[in-house]
């Protein structure tokens, strides 16, 4: 019936696709847009008996209903169906009326219009009415200063426009009257030599006379001295380039500071200055100091040890084998450790599933929790598992040092006899009375974290990883819908699943 396995479409697929899926080929006769309804009814028809789940005999069942009541299903459908949209056509462009040609000159008039027009923003206004009443040219700088103008008075709220428009224009003209003064000023001490002489050269020329061959000339005189001056100012080339290089340098000197040496090499430079004999070194030409970046000094080849760049700039970080020592010491110290290897070696604790071994340790070491020392907390323990097993220790329990002062000093008496062991904790002890029960106050709103909380002090021996899931199980066991119980007894229900 099916052209995939039923395992297939359970694994693979949600339960409702799975089920349109194996009901899609007895459907065939059925329009394509109401198979999809038609299998959602019958769905919804054999649900109170398979609930939301996907299944062989459901699938059956479903086909039955569909064989006796297709027809109905079919009709209900068709009821309840939208009315399907008329479309219609648009017309064509074609048949419309073309209009008259005064509408068309008045439509083509208007569109002109509405391209014309620009919107006129708050600034623009702003800058259009500043730069009119300044007369300032429309420079790029000028219109930088019209938007920090915009930008200062505005932090004032509470101007106008027509306001911020003249504190603007009395501020931009107050730093033009700054600036004009500062700039005269300048100007003044600059040229005022210069303007001195022209004055003395007008003065002669004209009592010389307006002739032109006694007049002089306005131009400054160009002499031999003159342009040597100016050539002696005008550097060279080779000069600026020379110059430039040593700039260069000394930038690159300053940027590269010398790096100290590692200890491996400052070691190996120790070692081979000590073993290797002084060479007689010929007398050279006295040179003249250079700016040069200094270079350390090297080894000989044969003595120094070859160590990667990479080595010396990055070494290793001092505090790891530290950290790993501290961490190894302390691994060392801890006495469960110990206890836990030497329960593992005893052999009468298996090893899978491991979780149960592991709790079995540590219920071991709670019960030998009075003892002192860790030798006896082991032997002790030993006993404890060959008593529980009837089995032997595969390995001896480490021996146990009684102290001489306690054995000679009469005072303290013979030692007592060890304590006896630890009943092995059951479910006895989940045991309660209805009257010993403490129900906390938020019962009415927390029932189940209330109830938890009532048996916790119970609970100590089962690991506190599952004592939730265990008292969830016993909760839903006990839960009946419409409960009359007192909380007392609600709690009580619950700890007497727990014992099952």
């Amino acid at each position: 019936m099916f052209s995939r396995s039923m395992r297939a479409l359970v694994s693979k697929r949600p339960p409702f696709a799975s089920f349109y899926k194996a009901v899609h080929s007895p459907l065939r006769n059925t329009e394509q847009a109401r198979k999809m309804q038609t299998a959602a009814v019958l769905w919804h028809r054999t649900a109170p008996q398979y609930g939301i789940r996907f299944s062989a005999p459901r699938v059956a069942a479903a086909l039955r209903i569909y064989r006796r009541k297709g027809k109905e299903i079919t009709k209900e459908l068709q009821k309840t169906a939208k009315p399907a949209r008329k479309w219609k056509a648009a017309p064509s462009r074609s048949k419309l009326a073309r209009a008259t040609a005064p509408k068309r000159k008045a439509i083509h008039l208007k569109q002109r219009q509405q391209k014309g027009k620009k919107a006129i923003t708050p600034f623009a206004a702003f800058q259009t009415e500043v730069m009119r009443r300044t007369k300032f040219p429309s420079t790029r700088a000028n219109l930088k200063r019209v938007l920090r103008m915009w930008v200062m008075t505005g932090r004032q709220r509470s101007l106008s426009v027509p306001k911020r428009v003249e504190m603007a224009v009395r501020l931009l003209q107050k730093d033009r009257k700054r600036g004009k003064g500062f700039s005269r000023k300048m100007s003044n001490k600059i040229t005022r030599r210069r303007s001195k002489r022209g004055t003395r050269k007008i003065a002669k020329s004209s009592a010389a006379g307006s002739s032109r061959k006694t007049a002089k000339s306005r131009k400054p005189r160009v002499t031999a001295t003159g342009a040597k001056r100016a050539r002696a100012a005008r550097p060279s080339r080779s000069a600026v380039a020379q110059r430039l290089k040593r700039a260069r340098r000394m930038r690159a000197v300053r940027q590269v500071p010398k790096r100290p040496a590692s200890v491996k090499v400052r070691l190996a430079r120790h070692l081979a200055a000590k073993r290797s004999a002084p060479k007689p070194v010929a007398a050279s030409k006295p040179k003249a100091r250079t700016m040069h970046a200094a270079r350390k000094a090297t080894a000989s080849k044969r003595r120094t040890r070859k160590t990667s760049i990479a080595a010396v700039a990055k070494p290793r970080p001092r505090h790891t084998p530290t950290k790993r020592r501290a961490s190894a010491a302390r691994r060392r110290a801890n006495p469960y450790i110990k206890f836990y290897r030497h329960m593992r070696m005893t052999g009468l604790i298996p090893n899978h599933p491991k979780i149960l071994g592991t709790r079995q340790i540590k219920a071991l070491w709670t019960e030998t929790h009075s003892l002192n020392g860790l030798n006896r907390r082991i032997a002790r323990a030993t006993e404890l598992l060959e008593e529980r097993t009837g089995l032997k220790s595969k390995v001896n329990p480490p021996a146990v040092r009684t102290s001489a002062r306690k054995r000679q000093n009469p005072k303290h008496g013979s030692p007592g006899p060890s304590p006896a062991p630890a009943a092995p904790k059951t479910s006895e002890s989940l045991t309660i009375k209805q009257r010993d029960i403490k129900v906390p106050p938020y019962y009415s709103s927390n029932p189940f974290g209330a109830t938890y909380a009532a048996l916790l002090p119970l609970l100590r021996d089962i690991p506190s990883s599952t004592r939730m899931a265990h008292v969830a199980k016993a909760w839903t066991r006990t839960s009946v819908k419409d409960d009359k119980r007192s909380a007392k007894a609600r709690i009580a229900a619950v700890a007497e699943a727990m014992k099952k």
